[in-house]
């Protein structure tokens, strides 16, 4: 059998991941020179000049001319689930948000909403607008529009309603939220030994106290978790946590779970030969 050897991007690729987590980089944090890293790993710095961009684009790195190549910070989106909405932040602080319906009319698309929604002229809609006080005290008002359309679904039992034409961008987002909305009702402090993880508020305990986890890895750890006894395959892995599909082979799952071994005891996960990871 002829030996499996990745493309020198792939490689390359592979070779970057594994820098970032073999010694932990941090947003900010430098790589070493290009000139360095193409001696040490025997590439082309054509060659790795294309992975790293290529992880520009992923959001994972940031090249700045004259200064060097940084681990990139958090992209915005990565940290919309940790964001609270005004009632929940109002709530934290012992204050209480009211919402009161000052119009509810059935309309139609002007020039406007019919590009703000992509529909024609005269497209049916609702308008809704309403004022949101906190503590007795007026803040906003708020002015939306819902499809007439979305209405019916909705009162027939849908959790959602996107309007065609969608982006696909729109549709995963949507699809995110209600799952979200799915896992906060089902929510509860997941046990493994010594080991607690509570979904709702990330926050992961060993024998009582706490122990601090990347993004990455809690995701990782939550998804073995929520999967125990399933044996889960590599790709699979990437595909939930990392979202994406990687051409060639890859440490980053490897590198992510021996940081976990690590910080919660090597017995946590289970290795399954030839397939991949599990916990039992």
């Amino acid at each position: 059998m002829q030996e499996y050897r990745p493309r020198p991007s792939a490689r390359a690729r592979e070779l970057l991941e594994g820098l970032l987590a073999d010694y932990r980089l941090q947003p900010g944090d430098r790589l070493p020179s290009e000139r360095s890293l193409s001696e040490a790993w025997g590439l082309s710095r054509t060659t790795l000049r294309s992975a790293v961009a290529l992880m520009e684009q992923d959001g994972r790195l940031l090249s700045r001319p004259g200064a060097g190549t940084f681990v990139a910070p958090e992209k915005y989106t990565r940290r919309l689930q940790g964001l609270l909405s005004m009632s929940q932040s109002a709530a934290e602080q012992g204050r209480k948000v009211t919402t009161r319906l000052l119009e509810l009319r059935r309309t139609e698309c002007d020039k406007h909403l019919a590009r703000r929604f992509n529909q024609v002229l005269g497209y049916p809609l609702y308008k809704i607008v309403r004022l949101r006080s906190v503590d007795g005290e007026p803040l906003m008002v708020e002015t939306s529009y819902i499809p007439a359309q979305r209405v019916a679904g909705l009162e027939n039992g849908a959790d959602d309603y996107v309007v065609k034409p969608f982006g696909i961008m729109e549709l995963q987002a949507r699809v995110k939220a209600v799952l979200r909305r799915t896992e906060r009702r089902g929510d509860r402090v997941l046990t493994w030994g010594d080991v607690e993880l509570d979904p709702a508020a990330r926050e992961v305990h060993k024998a009582g106290k706490p122990v601090e986890l990347t993004y990455k890895e809690f995701e990782l750890l939550k998804l073995l978790f929520s999967r125990r006894g399933v044996a889960l395959t590599r790709d699979e892995i990437l595909q939930a946590v990392w979202d994406y599909d990687y051409t060639g082979e890859t440490r980053t799952v490897d590198m992510h779970v021996k940081a976990l071994r690590q910080k919660l005891g090597e017995d946590i996960i289970t290795t399954v030969r030839g397939v991949g990871y599990k916990m039992v």
